[in-house]
């Protein structure tokens, strides 16, 4: 089976350093990768591998529960809005970038008839190149972000705008849960991740 865009989006929300949440899990018609602090649903039709369901993954059917499709949505926001307007924040786009393959990293390359060396014309005598990989990371660097009367770490927040543009989706609906440390549910097409936001305390300290 081939992968799908799907299933490159849920390795972004596994947490490495948790046995129970290393892997993405299948429950029901839906599957789910989280780190503790969001966690993202797609449904199984939408994927191109297969999941199974191990008996210590959680279950996360209580945390998408109806109370959200019952709230009110309390705004809209892009990809392109989370780049561009948090002005405020200190924060990068760009590529993941790796060592030229055509210097090594060196900036350099060599001619064997003239045994000069000349800047690399592939990266430009930098060493780097983007990385081929299949998407580009996309960072948003700085203070916790604060919209629709909560805060975010930046680091949850940049998971929710990858989504967006590996999926191509110009619109994020945001649905608040019922209280104010409730988890806040982005609906991105088809796909829901619902992250949850920083108390007064981990804000301060972030």
């Amino acid at each position: 089976m081939n992968a799908s865009r799907y299933d490159y989006l849920l390795p972004l929300f596994c947490d490495t350093s948790n046995a129970r949440l290393h892997y993405p899990f299948l429950r029901g018609d839906h599957v789910y990768a989280t780190n503790g602090h969001c966690i993202i649903k797609v449904h199984h039709e939408a994927l191109g591998l297969e999941y199974s369901t191990p008996e210590d993954a959680p279950n996360p059917d209580d945390i998408f529960s109806t109370s959200y499709s019952q709230n009110k949505e309390v705004g809209q926001c892009s990809a392109d809005f989370l780049i561009k307007n948090f002005s405020y924040l200190q924060h990068t786009f760009q590529c993941q970038e790796v060592h030229c393959p055509n210097c090594s990293g060196s900036g350099e390359t060599h001619c064997h008839h003239c045994d000069n060396s000349n800047p690399c014309k592939k990266c430009d005598g930098d060493g780097l190149v983007p990385d081929p990989g299949a998407f580009p990371v996309i960072e948003l660097v700085g203070e916790s972000i604060n919209f629709f009367e909560r805060l975010y770490a930046p680091r949850l927040i940049n998971k929710v705008m990858q989504v967006a543009l590996v999926l191509g989706v110009e619109n994020i609906k945001i649905k608040n849960g019922p209280k104010s440390n409730s988890a806040t549910l982005f609906c991105i097409h088809d796909v829901e991740v619902l992250v949850v936001p920083l108390t007064k305390s981990e804000s301060e300290d972030f």
